[in-house]
């Protein structure tokens, strides 16, 4: 049996990413081929430009159980090194998806490119396949606003604060996970107690502050998160943390993993004047966070 290769880098696994998988899949069983996701777990851009820290919205792991909740026959990670970046993108069809993974089709999104100086682009694979009779679906994009969603969007949303923007292209929150850590109490001495993590240094978010639900053993309970420096404290030496407090919950949980689900930006941080103006602000975060959760159901 010849496998249907669906191929992209498929970073946050946005709608765009969903829908083209829903009708390879489809198209996949139509024709009695195998549904094969082929993925990059990093984005070969951030390859050449060497960048590593705060780029990313899914690390690999994340990706891997997201596409393979998408119920494909196959899903399987190509890691992106110099061998491919420098591999022609004849060779790269031939050699990578014909005879190593007996490909009968192929489908990717309109701009997925391939190959040395990304030669491979959707002209030069129609073509191809055509010449090979295989199977060849190209999804257009899908559109939010005018714009098409991409994962190049959903970063310029994180960044922006444009959290609402950025769930609704994805079509579940923007989340990260962790195991809660020890820190320093402070929290817990101004009332605030807190679940702190330390995500991996690639994956992309947001600093402010956020209604966020808190994933913790499958269920999720509203929060006011925090992902900054705690500028007015001054306790971590510029480095960034991850800080969720959530409301009406009261239970031991250092050493458990738990995942935040940002929601709605509700400030940027800022450095107070005195502990007592910060915690006002606290007090102020964690009603405008209540209400939110009263006044808009959240996207899960």
């Amino acid at each position: 049996m010849s496998d249907f290769l669906i191929i992209g880098t498929f970073d946050g696994l946005h709608n765009g990413h969903r829908e083209l998988i829903k009708y390879a899949k489809d198209k996949a069983e139509k024709h009695g081929m195998r549904s094969h996701i082929l993925y990059f777990p990093y984005p070969p851009k951030f390859f050449f430009s060497n960048k590593k820290n705060n780029c990313m919205l899914t690390m690999p792991e994340e990706k891997e159980a997201l596409l393979r909740s998408m119920n494909c026959d196959v899903t399987e990670a190509l890691e992106f090194n110099a061998a491919l970046a420098s591999m022609p993108a004849l060779e790269f069809l031939t050699g990578e998806l014909i005879k190593k993974r007996n490909a009968g089709g192929i489908a990717c999104g309109s701009d997925f490119s391939f190959g040395r100086n990304r030669e491979g682009n959707s002209v030069f694979l129609k073509a191809e396949c055509l010449r090979r009779s295989l199977i060849y679906y190209q999804h257009d994009f899908l559109m939010h606003k005018g714009k098409k969603i991409s994962s190049s969007l959903i970063r310029e949303m994180i960044a922006n604060g444009q959290i609402e923007e950025a769930n609704t292209c994805l079509g579940r929150p923007y989340s990260v996970y962790g195991t809660v850590q020890h820190g320093m109490g402070i929290g817990r001495k101004i009332g605030f107690p807190t679940a702190n993590i330390e995500p991996m240094p690639g994956k992309m978010l947001p600093e402010g502050i956020y209604a966020a639900l808190t994933e913790i053993e499958g269920k999720d309970y509203p929060s006011a998160a925090s992902y900054g420096r705690r500028p007015t404290l001054n306790t971590l030496g510029g480095k960034l943390i991850l800080e969720t407090h959530i409301l009406n919950f009261n239970g031991n949980l250092y050493g458990k993993r738990i995942t935040v689900k940002f929601c709605h930006k509700l400030r940027n941080e800022m450095k107070f004047s005195s502990q007592d103006a910060l915690i006002k602000s606290i007090e102020t975060d964690k009603r405008n966070a209540e209400n939110f959760f009263s006044n808009t159901p959240p996207l899960v």
